[in-house]
């Protein structure tokens, strides 16, 4: 579910479910695109959205609802959360029901970041923007750019204030061009007021931020394409994040120390209500399994208490499973095949050779002898990431309910990419991670 503000103040939501269908092809469709009027409390939300469930007979198969951090959201998906389990009951009374967006998520926790050199970041903003709002002074910063060394080719950006990433970009490029900066400014050093020409140390403190961001660029890239990566893409790459902002704490680099520490309690709001959902779609994808949870947390938590989560994650893994074998009692069929045409194989890029390591360590074994079900995939070897299609990894009929909840479990609204046009009336987002593209509102199921 996502809310908009038009030009016109006029605030808007858009519906759109996600299902796996008995092909194992993820599909998508808006099923309602429409005007919200009064105020944009939790609780009007929730009453539009459940009316338009009830419209598409969908209120008992809503597994989640994948939105944004506001404080209004809380309050509708509680109400939501209230309703659908009267209809129905949902899997731990709604437990993990409500889905945070992890891009917005990772959008607050990098502009947090770039808070700590906020003088820096505003000083290298309006050297960009006096260069380029000016054709001759942009010809003269190239022929210093030209005579330092540097690609013309490149350019200069300049940033959206809603938008760390491009800040990120923005800072990037500049740091590239920071001779052709400076030897631009001594040549035409009366044009430009010195109190807002960046200072050796604003360009020390965008290069350190650069480099620590610039992973957080990459996994923002994976995270927000228009194919709609699912839950079990998420927890490696927050892991890595969370490693990342760890280890940043510990830097002995005052900057990146102070950064790093109020990455973290905006980070670990976000990790408290959502690692154990991540983890168990992660835990389901056959490429990873046990092993890889297991070696995720050791490396979070450390040898000595990593212990402690893998046993709350595994006796969540259980739970889950036992009120799945409740809700449907039916008998555990044999591993199936299905005929449909073979979809893209999806792989993660993984450089940690350890990881690979200690994952694949029990790939030769034929798994476990244990009867239970869930056991046996606990146990069960993992699978190569090259050598996997997730849409043709299943088991029985409950297995296979199971894993089409939880692996394809959407972890983000949508992609931010891409502008909304509707009726030729531009729709300025209310979060720039809430975009869709909406080509055609007369769906078909």
């Amino acid at each position: 579910m996502d809310m908009w503000t038009s030009n016109q103040n006029k605030g808007y939501m858009c519906i759109t479910v996600h299902w796996v269908d008995d092909n194992w092809c993820i599909q998508k469709r808006i099923i309602k695109f429409l005007h919200v009027k009064g105020r944009h409390t939790g609780i009007n939300l929730a009453n539009v959205f459940s009316s338009c469930l009830h419209k598409w007979f969908i209120e008992k198969k809503t597994f989640s609802l994948t939105l944004d951090n506001a404080a209004a959201n809380d309050v509708c998906v509680k109400d939501v959360i209230r309703v659908l389990n009267r209809k129905s009951p949902l899997v731990s009374d709604g437990t993990f029901f409500h889905v945070r967006c992890a891009c917005h998520i990772l959008n607050l926790v990098a502009r947090d970041g770039l808070a700590h050199i906020g003088q820096a970041v505003l000083n290298i903003r309006s050297f960009v923007i006096l260069v380029k709002c000016s054709p001759l002074q942009k010809d003269e910063f190239m022929k210093c750019a030209s005579e330092s060394g540097l690609d013309t080719t490149r350019g200069l950006s300049t940033d959206v204030l809603t938008r760390w990433n491009s800040t990120y970009h923005m800072l990037s490029d500049a740091i590239y061009y920071r001779k052709a900066f400076e030897r631009l400014y001594e040549i035409e050093r009366e044009l430009y007021d010195e109190d807002l020409i960046p200072k050796a140390e604003d360009w020390d403190k965008a290069t350190t931020l650069g480099q620590c961001l610039k992973r957080f660029d990459d996994i923002t890239n994976i995270l927000s394409s228009t194919s709609y990566p699912t839950a079990n893409l998420f927890y490696h790459n927050f892991c890595e994040i969370k490693s990342l902002i760890n280890a940043w704490m510990k830097s002995d680099d005052v900057t990146i120390k102070t950064m790093a520490t109020s990455m973290n309690k905006k980070f670990e709001k976000y990790w408290k209500r959502s690692n154990l959902a991540l983890a168990m779609a992660y835990f389901l994808d056959p490429r990873f399994k046990t092993k890889a949870v297991e070696y995720k947390m050791m490396r979070l938590y450390g040898k000595q208490s990593y212990h402690v989560h893998m046993e709350k994650f595994t006796a969540v893994i259980n739970q889950f499973y036992q009120e799945y074998a409740s809700f449907y009692k039916t008998a555990i069929a044999p591993t199936t095949t299905v005929n449909a045409e073979p979809k893209e194989i999806h792989t993660i890029d993984e450089a940690d050779s350890d990881f690979m390591n200690y994952v694949y360590a029990s790939s030769v074994d034929g798994g476990s002898d244990a009867s239970d079900l869930i056991n046996i995939r606990l146990n069960h070897p993992c699978w190569f990431l090259m050598e996997i299609n997730l849409m043709f990894c299943h088991g029985g009929k409950l297995t296979k309910m199971y894993i089409q909840c939880y692996l394809f479990l959407p972890a983000m609204s949508c992609p931010f990419k891409l502008p909304l046009l509707l009726q030729n009336q531009l729709l300025v987002l209310r979060d720039v991670f809430l975009i869709h593209f909406v080509l055609n509102l007369n769906l078909k199921w």
